[in-house]
C-alpha cells in the first residue's frame, strides 16, 4: 500500500474517525520508534560514595523508655 492509497481511504472517512485514525498511527509510532540512550546529562552514579557516612546507636532496636506503660 502506498501513501496515495492511505492518503485516499483516508479522505473517505468522517473528520472524527480521522482524528482516531491519526491518534492510532501516533501510538504506532511512538511504539515502533527506536529506543533512546539515557539521558547523558546527568552525572554517572558512583556506588558506595556515601559509605561511612550513615550510623546507627548500636541500642537501635532496645525498647524506648517513654513506652514502658505498654509493655
Amino acid at each position: 500500500m502506498t501513501q496515495t492509497e492511505i492518503l485516499q481511504r483516508l479522505d473517505q472517512l468522517p473528520p472524527d474517525i480521522q482524528q482516531q485514525a491519526l491518534a492510532y498511527l501516533d501510538a504506532l509510532i511512538q511504539q515502533h520508534a527506536p529506543k533512546t540512550s539515557p539521558d547523558l546529562t546527568q552525572p554517572k552514579r558512583t556506588p558506595g560514595i556515601l559509605a561511612g557516612k550513615i550510623w546507627m546507636s548500636d541500642d537501635f532496636d532496645a525498647p524506648l523508655e517513654d513506652f514502658q506503660d505498654y509493655t
